[in-house]
């Protein structure tokens, strides 16, 4: 990510703030709207597309409820195992909690 700053005049966790705080909202309005979603027991996990704008703008393309794992765990052996940890036992090694 050095190269990010130079490139866009922007830095990258400025832009990751952006897309963190729209994916919030996502499941803010979710829970609104459906509030038996928010059940404190309940572990699910979720794959949100987004796409930045010329602006660097996130925009939301779907959020799928069985996300695919094919690429990411290729590129990181031990994320299936992080992801577990996370939902089953509140651990939350390599990952960062936005909601």
């Amino acid at each position: 990510m050095a190269i990010f700053p130079k490139k866009y005049n922007a830095t990258w966790d400025s832009v990751q703030e952006k897309i963190n705080d729209l994916i919030k909202k996502v499941f803010a309005l979710c829970i609104h709207e459906s509030p038996d979603l928010k059940d404190t027991n309940a572990r699910a996990m979720y794959g949100v597309d987004i796409i930045l704008d010329t602006d660097l703008k996130p925009k939301l393309m779907e959020v799928t409820f069985s996300p695919s794992f094919a690429m990411i765990s290729q590129q990181n052996k031990k994320f299936v195992d992080d992801i577990t940890r996370c939902l089953f036992f509140g651990e939350e090694n390599n990952l960062t909690r936005i909601i």
